[in-house]
Formats: C-alpha cells, sequence, structure tokens
C-alpha cells in the first residue's frame, strides 16, 4: 500500500494502528470528532509527545557528578565512566578534570594532587590499580 497518496481519512484510520502504550490509550481517549484532518492528528499528538522524546547528553551534564559520601572510587568511576560512554565526541583531557573536580577529599584525591595524573588513560589506570 502507498501511504504517501493514500486519502486523509485513510491516514486517520491507519494511524492507530501504528501506535503502541501510552501513544495507543493516549489516542482512544480521545473526544469524538477531535481529529478533524490528519494534520490537526499529527499536529496534537507531536503535542502530546514531544516531551517524551530522550535529549542526548553532552559534556555538561557529567559535571554535576560528584563522588557521593561514602562511595568508594571505583563506584564513583564506574558510574561516571557509564554516564562518559553515552557522550559522544568529549575531550578526554576533559574528563579527567570533570571526573577529578567531583572526588571526596581523602587518601587518592590527595595522592592525585601530590603526583600529577598526566592523561584520563592515566588517571584509569591508577583508579584500577
Amino acid at each position: 500500500m502507498h501511504i504517501q497518496r493514500a486519502s486523509d481519512t485513510l491516514l486517520c484510520q491507519v494511524f492507530p494502528a501504528t501506535l503502541k502504550g501510552q501513544a495507543r490509550t493516549w489516542f482512544y481517549s480521545l473526544p469524538p470528532e477531535t481529529i478533524t484532518s490528519f494534520v490537526k492528528l499529527a499536529k496534537i499528538f507531536v503535542e502530546q509527545f514531544v516531551a517524551n522524546r530522550r535529549i542526548a547528553k553532552d559534556s555538561s551534564h557529567l559535571s554535576g557528578i560528584r563522588q557521593n559520601e561514602g562511595e568508594s572510587l571505583k563506584e564513583y568511576f564506574q558510574r561516571f565512566f557509564t554516564e562518559a560512554r553515552q557522550i559522544l565526541g568529549v575531550d578526554p583531557e576533559l574528563l579527567r578534570g570533570v571526573f577529578l573536580g567531583g572526588l571526596r577529599p581523602g587518601p587518592f584525591y590527595s595522592a592525585l594532587m601530590r603526583d600529577t595524573v598526566h592523561s584520563y588513560a592515566d588517571l584509569i589506570h591508577r583508579v584500577e590499580a
């Protein structure tokens, strides 16, 4: 079937078959005669569900990640690394700086400040040691 050439009425009739879950429930809860055209259906659908889309994370998201009280260094690193992997094209030097900025004061923090960590790879090596 060529949907591109279908009539407005047919598009409105076929549309619900493409829906699942909340979108399907929403559609069938619309008051009768709400939909007067496929353009209107598309508009109210987008208005209803645009807030549900995932927003890509950027490197500024990482600055909010801090080592929690009582959280081990490895737990903090794992949590940080999990978030960092979701960000495309992030500079490893930025990762190093943001990770260090989120560390709580303690023996490892003191050792890192005393002995310069030259790269993110160096930091990973020291955390895993």
